[in-house]
């Protein structure tokens, strides 16, 4: 048995040493050949690289990197050939130069390439157009995207019928979509995204079976996205974000039963219901945003067990949410968001250093806003402001540190701190700004493209380019920081004033799908900002003068009903007092009375304006006809106008005419003196109008007592509900037209000596008698 097994063990030994040998030549056999690359094709690789504006190839070294080829279109700076031709030499058959930033043209010796299948150049500055030399290749993968291509595509494309991916993104070719790229029948992958291309897609595109990628975003296309989309069985990746098409979105976009990733947004048009998709039940990333979509939620998308990511923002759907999601078993994300927190204090100012830390510049101090972001979050912890971000960065893993943008170079600005750090959103960014106090204000954006570069490199070629809001009204449309700057890492301050109304500010940026998205990095796209300043256009008022005004809206009422009632008690209206003759009278029981006498050449009667209508009208002097005359006061300082002089139109007769429509009809703010600006407190306004109202009511029995408008004024005692009953007059106001009348008729009669008196009986009503008699 031993010697069997030493056999055996010698045997195998040999084994091994013979495979080892033979790896060993296999690798001293490839590197030979690397050495005998056919010399035509050294020669075309090395014109290639001049056309390039490659640096560092020469005949004296090795230009095949590797015999295999990526498994995608990622390596950066490889050539590869195939070294298993029988009794050949090798042959190029891939060329990756990614990231080179070769500053050159497209290269027209591919075409002495005859083995070449796949070319990527993703990511360079080479400019000009793609030449007419490479119909004659054989390629398979073509990718020049992100670069500075202009013109149109040219036609000849369509002869490169090997073709199975073609990526041009986000270069600058303009014009329509040729006819003949119909030709291209092994095409699985079309990306145009991020050019300048305008027209209707061919009918031609209708024989391009075999797509399973489409990409047209960030386009100038017109009409409807095409209903011949149904030919596209195969596809499992529709894009069409911001391509200028108009909706709706066809209905045979259900046949795409294979439909794993389906992002649409920004359509022109009219709205239409949500597509039907319940038959797309593989679907994972399902985006339709700014659609115009209306009708109600579908319900059956909660029933898709394989959908990761949802985006149906901006668009017009209604109805209520469904309150179980178990069938979303992959959804990420997804949670209610905090509701807005009350002010404890109002404010006249914020200022915010979006993205970054707190900073002082001067005697201002930034507020920090270095939270991270979210796909769908609400940043609520502050009181005074908040953030709202909403969308998510597609093609590139989930994280926090995309929502913050960091500099890449160093800043040589001004207040550079402000600019080292930027807020960034892929969709949209609102600043809440809800404790402001009401009127209006001066807004600084600060702007500054800290991604992008200003250089000759593809980190110079991206696009940017969003819309801004403020208070739901477009500031700023297509803008892009870049060209209203004058380049990358400098400062573009947008100034704007803007009216607050309700107490709060919101400030909005919105990417609508324009510009590009992979340039330089997947990725870079959407709303950037800097920092936000938000100051009042008005004086803010001295510290306590708040207080103040308050006081003064209390006391002054007071005191004029003081100097009110110590004229009645003067007149010996009140407390018994004996007054002069002309001021007093007696009963035929002996009962003592105050006696008014009203004359129109003692100018006695111009006092309607503040006469109870009990009293002016009707003869009766009830204890609350200083209540009214109170009212009217109010108002006065209120509105800062008179109550009988005031005349607006033939319609309104006095000012309390006016309120009293304004409060049946209108916004009753519209009646506060327009002197006070913004600087009061809108609430205690608002409280010393409906008290003024009260006290101002035709009925005696429903006006307030004093000490109740008091309590009421200063807070302390809710405001009653303001009950109107009906006038004899026939309107509620009636009573200032027949006051009017009254004494407008005593004009004309001559003077009216009218004698009134107000009788309380111990065992009953207040009772009242008159009499009148010519002069």
């Amino acid at each position: 048995m031993a010697p069997a097994l030493s056999d055996i063990l010698r045997l195998t030994s040999s084994l091994l040493v013979l495979l080892l040998l033979m790896f060993c030549m296999g690798a001293i056999i490839l590197e030979a050949q690397d050495l005998s690359l056919a010399p035509d094709e050294v020669e075309a690789l090395l014109e290639v690289a001049t056309q390039l504006g490659k640096k560092g190839w020469n005949r004296n070294m090795t230009l095949c990197n590797d015999t295999i080829l990526p498994l995608k279109l990622e390596a950066d700076n490889k050539v590869v050939c195939n070294c298993s031709f029988p009794g050949e030499p090798c042959h190029v058959i891939g060329i990756y130069l990614k990231r080179q930033d070769l500053d050159g043209t497209l290269p027209k010796a591919i075409e002495k390439l005859p083995h070449l299948k796949h070319l990527g150049l993703w990511a360079n500055y080479l400019s000009g157009n793609i030449p007419p030399e490479w119909a004659n290749t054989k390629l398979e993968t073509l990718s020049v995207g992100v670069n500075r291509l202009t013109g149109k595509i040219p036609s000849y494309l369509g002869r490169i019928t090997t073709l199975g991916y073609l990526n041009i993104q986000d270069n600058m070719f303009s014009g329509t979509v040729p006819p003949e790229l119909g030709g291209l029948v092994n095409l699985e992958n079309l990306t145009l995204s991020g050019n300048y291309l305008t027209g209707e897609l061919p009918p031609a595109l209708t024989n391009l079976t075999g797509l399973k990628e489409l990409r047209l975003s960030g386009n100038n296309f017109t009409g409807r996205i095409p209903d011949f989309i149904r030919s596209w069985k195969q596809l499992d990746t529709l894009e069409i974000q911001a391509g200028g098409f108009t909706g709706p979105i066809p209905s045979s976009i259900s046949l795409l039963t294979n439909l794993t990733d389906l992002k649409i947004s920004n359509l022109l048009g009219d709205g239409s219901e949500f597509p039907n998709l319940e038959s797309i039940a593989g679907i994972k990333y399902l985006m339709l945003s700014n659609c115009n979509l209306s009708g109600n939620f579908p319900i059956y998308l909660t029933r898709m067990a394989k959908l990761k990511i949802l985006d149906l923002s901006f668009n017009r759907l209604n109805g209520s949410l469904p309150t179980n999601y178990d069938g979303l078993k992959s959804l990420e994300k997804m949670k209610p968001v905090e509701c807005l927190r009350a002010c404890s204090e109002e404010r006249y100012s914020v200022h915010i250093n979006c993205g970054g830390p707190e900073a002082t510049i001067g005697n201002t101090i930034y507020e920090a806003d270095n939270e991270p972001g979210g796909a769908a979050k609400y940043a609520s912890k502050r009181e005074d402001w908040q953030t709202s971000t909403t969308g998510h960065i597609w093609d590139v893993p989930a994280s926090l540190d995309f929502y913050i943008a960091k500099n890449k170079s160093t800043l040589r600005m001004d207040n550079s701190v402000l600019y080292t750090n930027a807020r960034l959103t892929p969709l949209s960014l609102t600043y809440h700004v809800p404790c402001l106090v009401n009127g209006n204000y001066k807004i600084k954006l600060h702007f500054a493209e800290i991604v992008m570069r200003d250089n000759r490199s593809y980190y110079s070629l991206g696009r940017r380019i969003f819309d801004v809001y403020i208070q739901d009204i477009v500031v700023l449309k297509d803008f892009d920081i870049v060209k209203a700057a004058g380049g990358a890492d400098k400062v573009y301050i947008h100034n704007y004033t803007a009216p607050v109304t309700n107490g709060a500010l919101e400030i909005r940026l919105h990417w609508a799908g324009k510009g590009t998205t992979r340039s330089p990095t997947k990725g870079t796209y959407g709303p950037l900002i800097s920092a936000i300043d938000v100051e009042s256009d008005f004086k803010p008022p001295d510290k306590g003068r708040k207080r103040f005004i308050v006081a003064g809206a209390v006391v002054l009422p007071l005191f004029l009903i003081l100097v009110f009632l110590s004229t009645l008690w003067w007149k010996g209206y009140l407390g018994g007092r004996k007054s002069r003759d002309r001021g007093k009278g007696v009963l035929s029981d002996g009962t003592p009375i105050a006696v008014k006498q009203l004359s129109a050449k003692s100018k006695q009667g111009n006092r309607e304006g503040y006469m109870a209508p009990e009293y002016a009208l009707y003869g009766y002097l009830t204890y609350k006809a200083d209540v009214y005359s109170f009212g009217v006061v109010a108002l006065e300082i209120v509105s800062g106008m008179n109550n009988v002089k005031f005349r607006r139109d033939e319609n309104f007769v006095c000012l309390l005419d006016w309120v009293l429509y304004l409060q049946k009809n209108g916004d009753i703010m519209e009646i506060v003196d327009p002197r006070l600006g913004s600087e009061f407190n809108k609430k205690e306004v608002v409280r010393m109008i409906n008290v003024a109202l009260l006290c101002t009511n035709q009925s005696p029995a429903l006006r307030p007592t004093m000490s109740t408008v008091v309590s009421m004024l200063e807070g302390k005692t809710d405001v009653e509900e303001l009950v109107m009953v009906p006038s004899t007059l026939g309107d509620p106001s009636g009573y200032a037209t027949a006051l009017h009348k009254k004494f407008a008729q005593s004009s004309v009669n001559g003077s009216l000596s009218e004698t009134q008196s107000l009788v309380k009986s111990s065992e009953g009503p207040w009772t009242a008698s008159s009499s009148s008699s010519a002069n």
